[in-house]
């Protein structure tokens, strides 16, 4: 009987050190990202959230990513399901009604914004007064 007792604990903090590991990433509070963004475990194990990526792209600090691909760099989301913690990235002034709230990029000037605007993934709403105000900083563009 007491086997069974340690065999039945072993197995349930086997389950519960499983379940810690399978982190899901969030666009927004609450907002459940798709299966093929990842977390980025850049600090190793044991912090509370991490930002996330998209599987295949490289990891940056700060909570950004770059995609080989299209040389795109952009933010998605985090592991924290309240959105809180300071892995998450800031979106600022994004409406997070719309669709496009989970993925947006950074451009480092207008030049690089209008070459994201024309990139891979189609047309971002251009909006150049935006850009303009932020020229030489990075400016977050939306994806629609």
């Amino acid at each position: 009987m007491k086997v069974s007792f340690l065999l039945a604990l072993a197995l349930l903090f086997s389950r519960l050190a499983a379940a810690a590991y399978e982190q899901r990433c969030y666009y927004d509070a609450g907002r459940l990202a798709p299966n093929y963004i990842l977390p980025c475990y850049m600090e190793g194990f044991g912090l509370p959230a991490y930002s996330c990526c998209k599987q295949g792209s490289n990891c940056l600090k700060q909570g950004a990513c770059w995609d080989a691909i299209t040389k795109v760099t952009y933010q998605y989301g985090c592991t924290d399901s309240t959105y809180q913690d300071d892995k998450c990235p800031k979106k600022c002034g994004l409406d997070r009604g719309t669709q496009s709230y989970d993925l947006t990029a950074l451009a480092k000037s207008l030049t690089e914004y209008r070459k994201i605007a024309m990139g891979r993934y189609g047309l971002l709403r251009r909006n150049k007064q935006y850009a303009e105000q932020y020229l030489g900083e990075y400016v977050t563009v939306e994806y629609g």
